[in-house]
């Protein structure tokens, strides 16, 4: 049996027992891996996104340990300064 855990995409904490975790689907332009194209936060279904540049993004889901951590990843994926965040 292997264990397998859930890592924080932005800080690296390990999911524990807490249900703070907020998951976010991510579509980045595969010609430009930093051009966040789209994000939606909690489930997405399969369909989502599915017309227009969205058909060819690379989609990547990110596990985020809590509020302060996902409006970090957030500002970090759209390119808010940071620093004012």
């Amino acid at each position: 049996m292997t264990f397998q855990a859930v890592k924080c995409d932005e800080c690296g904490h390990i999911q524990g027992e807490s249900n703070h975790w907020t998951r976010m689907t991510i579509w980045l332009d595969r010609d430009a891996p930093d051009r966040c194209l789209g994000v939606a936060v909690g489930p997405v279904s399969e369909d989502a996104m599915a017309t227009g540049e969205y058909t060819m993004a690379k989609k990547e889901i990110h596990d985020l340990c809590g509020q302060g951590c996902a409006v970090k990843h957030l500002a970090k994926l759209l390119k808010w300064n940071v620093a004012e965040v």
